[in-house]
């Protein structure tokens, strides 16, 4: 299934939200929610943006150590209520001094979730969902810093759209029913099927060593030294171990390869990408890896996996597997 990345034009337009305690008085900031996939199967999960953008000519400064503060998600089927996805984190006002962030004239600060609604049952359809955001209030006998701002933004909500699965996903729902990645087993999906959407969730998974690129190139490395043990029990039980993971890495990194030749506009494809730079180091196709790795890290916005992308590609220089660059 060839994935849209068409957004109604309203997603498009970050619009001052209410604050909540007041009600007339505009907030100072804007949000909105953005789905990175606009069509998607039951079962299957959501890709979103989120978006904070300070459109004013002051610097706006909220309570906590970032600017996401306190928030929630929900969603609805259209004309209908909305429902939440869990309860807001404890609440209560922040005591003593506490820090805050703050939001420049024009900055806008982004990040993309990944969130499963493997407990909502999401039949055919039209849906909103939405991003809600509680910045908290300053402590009591605390004096605010200037440009200091506490309420709750209502984001501009996405629109979503439920399909009937068909061909290879339609026969992976079948087998796993209404949510296919609940519950375990969810590899054989990516044995059986690994061009089915619901497989590319499924490798954005963990499975034992390829958590990170980093972690898969030093468990190959790790395998290749074999037993340590000097018992025959060890030897044996280090051998199987060895054979479990080879035989995982070599299916995950199929999967991989399937599931990248059929969805070239997954909108999460860098991650899978950094995860099969990984298992092609645990292959020792290190110069493979680190092209694959370097292109992936050029198009992945998430801070955490920039870092991890550049550990991965100095472990290969430092374990002598390549020359530097």
């Amino acid at each position: 299934m060839r994935l849209t990345m068409t957004l109604l034009s309203t997603l498009a337009l970050l619009i001052p939200a209410a604050c909540a305690a007041g009600g007339s008085s505009p907030a100072p900031l804007a949000c909105s929610t953005v789905a990175l996939k606009t069509q998607v199967l039951p079962g299957e999960w959501f890709i979103m943006r989120f978006v904070v953008r300070n459109d004013g000519g002051s610097v706006v400064k909220v309570v906590g150590t970032d600017q996401w503060g306190t928030h929630k998600f929900r969603s609805r089927a259209v004309g209908e209520g909305w429902r939440d996805w869990g309860d807001w984190p404890p609440e209560g006002v922040p005591s003593g001094d506490p820090p805050f962030s703050e939001l420049k004239p024009g900055e806008v600060v982004e990040k993309v979730h990944l969130l499963q609604p493997n407990w909502l049952h999401y039949p055919p359809g039209k849906y909103e969902a939405q991003l809600i955001i509680d910045y908290s209030r300053w402590p009591d006998f605390t004096k605010p810093p200037a440009g200091a701002w506490a309420g709750i933004l209502e984001c501009t909500p996405a629109q979503i759209e439920v399909v009937e699965p068909t061909g290879v996903d339609k026969e992976v729902f079948d087998a796993r029913g209404p949510y296919p990645l609940s519950g375990g087993g969810k590899i054989t999906i990516v044995e059986k099927y690994p061009t089915s959407i619901y497989a590319g969730y499924v490798l954005l998974g963990s499975f034992s060593f390829e958590v990170t690129p980093s972690s898969a190139l030093l468990r190959g490395e790790d395998n290749r030294r074999g037993p340590a043990s000097e018992s025959a029990v060890g030897i044996a039980q280090r051998a199987h171990e060895i054979e479990r993971d080879d035989r995982l890495a070599r299916v995950l990194l199929s999967g991989l390869e399937a599931f990248l030749g059929a969805h070239p506009d997954f909108p999460l494809r860098s991650r899978l990408e950094a995860k099969r730079a990984g298992l092609l180091a645990y292959f020792e196709r290190y110069d493979e890896a680190r092209a694959l790795a370097k292109k992936a890290l050029a198009e992945e916005e998430n801070p955490m996996w920039h870092e991890e992308g550049r550990r991965f590609l100095d472990l290969l220089v430092e374990k002598g597997y390549l020359k530097p660059e």
